[in-house]
């Protein structure tokens, strides 16, 4: 019995689907060498909002930041900490702070 598919076809095909998929972790951090990525978390996110803030808001000069704190941090800090810097609420003072 023959397979339809050519092995030389499906390998390709393989290797074709393979180069689709991208996984990316955050690089290593020598600020941050422990397990508890707490900290980091924090840090990560802080920072994205330090380059939006220098940037004037302009969120594609911060595409590496974002990606390094939604890939640690669990949605719902992430979601609780937006609300509260929307509501006006100072959470890290010298980092955060808006422009009126």
């Amino acid at each position: 019995f023959e397979h339809p598919i050519a092995p030389n076809k499906r390998v390709s095909r393989i290797i074709a689907m393979s180069q689709e998929i991208k996984i990316e972790t955050v690089p290593f951090d020598a600020r941050f060498p422990n397990q508890n990525m707490a900290r980091a978390c924090w840090q990560y996110w802080v920072e994205y909002h330090r380059c939006l803030n220098k940037n004037n808001q302009d969120a594609s000069q911060c595409i590496m930041k974002k990606k390094n704190y939604s890939s640690m941090c669990p949605d719902e800090w992430v979601e609780r900490w937006e609300g509260q810097l929307e509501a006006g609420i100072n959470l890290h003072p010298f980092e955060l702070k808006k422009d009126s």
